[in-house]
């Protein structure tokens, strides 16, 4: 299991992908491991539907886009 956890560290560390955050780097101490992501300014999707709870048509269909491509890019 801890070497899956590396080579998804690895990975993590390779992604670049605007719809995809970043990792800027990661340690350890005797019981975690701490993976540093960039600062998402505008948050995650959850609380941006959480705060509103009714998206435009217009909205939906670019949030989806931009899932789409990043899991596309994944993929």
């Amino acid at each position: 299991m801890i070497d899956q956890f590396i080579l998804e560290v690895r990975i993590q560390n390779f992604l670049n992908h605007p719809n995809v955050l970043s990792m800027n780097g990661c340690f350890d101490d005797t019981d975690n491991v701490y993976i540093l992501l960039e600062y998402m300014e505008e948050g995650t999707l959850f609380l941006h539907l959480k705060k509103n709870t009714i998206l435009t048509e217009l909205e939906a269909a670019q949030k989806l886009k931009e899932i789409s491509s990043a899991i596309q890019y994944l993929h």
